[in-house]
């Protein structure tokens, strides 16, 4: 993400965190493994923005990358709701 919307960090992280909760009935919330968005880093044209969630899906087939999708659009909610470009 840009640089120029450091300033809708929090609010893009919080955004995040709720889309893929709504949409995502197999994460994990009940603390045994880590569901967390964070502000990572300053690169040299972006700020690195790091995901991480985990569910009740083995790692494989058609469920595990359907979920991965729903992730994905959940994240992509969350930057249009809170205007955050994505990418350069």
């Amino acid at each position: 993400m840009s640089y120029n919307d450091a300033h809708k960090l929090t609010e893009f992280l919080a955004s995040i965190k709720e889309e893929i909760q709504k949409d995502c009935p197999k994460l994990i919330t009940d603390g045994s493994r880590p569901f967390r968005a964070h502000w990572r880093s300053y690169e040299s044209d972006h700020l690195s923005v790091v995901v991480d969630c985990h569910f009740l899906i083995k790692p494989s087939g058609s469920e595990y990358w359907d979920n991965r999708q729903v992730v994905l659009e959940a994240i992509d909610r969350a930057a249009k709701m809170t205007e955050v470009k994505i990418g350069k």
